[in-house]
């Protein structure tokens, strides 16, 4: 007797061959000239920080369309990139730590990046939620939206101190470059 495959089965065959595949390239990825191996935990930590910040522009063009049209559905998927967004940003926060231990033998807890992560965590956390909460769809869609914008633009003017400005995009090696733009 054939058994059918389940969607939530293919889900979790899909999402387990994803993360094969991740381990495979961040395993065989280039080492970096002065990081050496300690690149590896970079090249999970940039791509979950991309994911993240898109995922906060989604969660907040979703939450505008929420505002505009006050529909079950909008709210709904608002609702579901939200949870997702924070998971990633809560890894990008936890290989942040990791990759700041591997590479600078400690977390530097006042790094404005770091510090702006924690906050962006919290914020939208709480933004999240109460959008969630209130019995008004436009409302909580507005304030999702009005979060997102906040932190984007927060994030864009934050200084750096110890944390590289985009080293990894402006390489001169090409491998590194692919590994990257390919994990993310």
């Amino acid at each position: 007797m054939i058994r059918r495959i389940t969607s939530t089965q293919w889900t979790v065959i899909v999402l387990t061959g994803i993360a094969l595949l991740a381990a495979l390239v961040v395993w065989f990825g280039p080492a970096e000239r002065t990081l050496g191996q300690g690149i590896k935990i970079v090249y999970i930590h940039v791509p979950l920080v991309w994911t993240g910040m898109l995922g906060l522009a989604a969660t907040g063009v979703l939450g505008l369309v929420l505002a505009l049209t006050a529909r079950a559905g909008i709210q709904r998927w608002m609702q579901t990139a939200g949870w997702v967004t924070l998971g990633v940003l809560l890894a990008a926060l936890a290989t942040g730590m990791l990759a700041a231990q591997i590479n600078w033998g400690g977390v530097f807890w006042d790094e404005p990046l770091m510090v702006m992560l924690v906050r962006t965590i919290l914020v939208f956390a709480v933004a999240h939620l109460l959008g969630g909460w209130l019995p008004w769809k436009r409302a909580g869609g507005l304030l999702v939206a009005g979060a997102a914008l906040f932190i984007l633009a927060g994030i864009r003017f934050t200084p750096q101190v110890l944390h590289p400005g985009n080293a990894i995009s402006s390489s001169s090696s090409a491998e590194i470059r692919l590994t990257l733009v390919g994990l993310f």
